[in-house]
């Protein structure tokens, strides 16, 4: 088994960036999940809507289990930042550490869990990394029998040992059947974060936080795991410090 080491401060990061996250195609949220409304990042929600798509593509155009797991993993945590608090709210100020920098060291625990696919089906039966300072396990099922990608169970826990420890939980309920290089169905993913408020730098008063994304594909259709025309739904919610945010966005590839 390969193992890892984790820098505290890239586990938070996608925790620190949904209360703090924002860019310049952000734009009022419009009817979503229930909550107060936040900040819809279009640019957010169309970056994690083509990585699923590549995702969906590798396994089912490529039946490579493994990369498409790693980039559905991708995917959630780029949703992260999909919906941020409304514009004048109080945010903590964002990690610098580059996001493709928990992208890498998640996406290598898939690596260790050596014979976990077999044929069109991958079975994650607690598998991973760990080390003294940190740990990944990856369990649950991931299936594309006929052209039908399914997510069943299927779950990241991360945790961080160092300074009393930082705790990462991510979730994909997916269903997605792709037919003559289109795809409809949808990618669901949950997920918390837990932060260690002794860290350095820890922003102050966000002990933890939560977030949803439904990205639901309609007719999108693709040609070498990139989307080319047809459209996504992504329905979004960040709950920090106690309050919810709500939001979603209607992208249209190209």
């Amino acid at each position: 088994m390969k193992r890892l080491a984790f820098s505290l401060v890239a586990l938070t990061l996608g925790a620190w960036c949904l209360a703090a996250c924002s860019s310049d195609s952000a734009t009022p949220a419009d009817a979503g999940p229930t909550g107060s409304p936040g900040t819809v990042n279009t640019a957010a929600a169309k970056s994690s809507s083509t990585t699923l798509v590549g995702g969906v593509s590798k396994a089912v155009d490529g039946n490579d289990g493994n990369a498409s797991l790693g980039l559905l993993v991708q995917g959630a945590q780029q949703s992260q930042s999909v919906v941020t608090p409304a514009a004048g709210g109080a945010s903590p100020t964002p990690s610098s550490v580059s996001l493709r920098d928990v992208i890498g060291q998640v996406s290598q625990a898939i690596t260790s869990c050596e014979g976990a696919c077999t044929g069109t089906t991958c079975d994650f039966k607690g598998c991973g990394t760990e080390t003294p300072q940190s740990s990944v396990t990856i369990s649950g099922v991931l299936s594309w029998t006929g052209g039908n990608l399914k997510c069943t169970g299927l779950t990241y826990d991360i945790s961080a040992a160092s300074a009393g420890g930082t705790k990462t939980k991510i979730t994909l309920d997916c269903d997605v059947t792709a037919s003559a290089s289109s795809l409809k169905g949808f990618v669901k993913s949950t997920g918390s974060t837990t932060l260690n408020l002794g860290d350095a730098g820890a922003p102050a008063g966000v002990g933890s936080v939560a977030w949803t994304s439904n990205t639901t594909f309609n007719d999108v259709k693709y040609t070498a795991g990139k989307p080319t025309s047809g459209s996504v739904k992504v329905a979004a919610t960040t709950t920090v410090a106690g309050q919810t945010y709500t939001g979603s966005a209607d992208i249209t590839f190209p």
